[in-house]
């Protein structure tokens, strides 16, 4: 494989992580409007790029800082490669992924989604 083809590889894995993040945060979206999501939302929608290109330059034991200190973690959650099954349960309420409880309105997020 060429450099040329393995850039276009990662170009085109980076741009499929941004639309995964993007599906998600519009399924959580209509789900809160359905009221199935309770409390009050912080989508990621529009930063999907932010969140991918910091994640593709992470290794895979780096934790990510962010899903801490910010309200809108599901993008780097997911490009880090979190799991949107669990994601959407955290979303729902139904479990929270961090070992911790930290909360920022209905946020519930870990670290290493691995």
């Amino acid at each position: 494989m060429t450099a040329d083809m393995l850039e276009k590889t990662a170009l085109i894995d980076m741009y499929r992580k941004m639309l995964k993040i993007r599906f998600h945060e519009q399924g959580v979206y209509d789900l809160f409007l359905e009221g199935k999501v309770p409390g009050t939302l912080h989508l990621y929608s529009g930063e999907e790029a932010v969140a991918v290109g910091v994640c593709s330059s992470l290794r895979k034991d780096d934790f990510i800082v962010s899903t801490v200190s910010t309200h809108r973690p599901h993008g780097h959650y997911i490009a880090k490669g979190g799991q949107i099954d669990k994601i959407m349960a955290e979303a729902s309420g139904d479990i929270c992924l961090r070992k911790q409880l930290v909360r920022s309105s209905n946020t519930c997020i870990q670290n290493d989604p691995n």
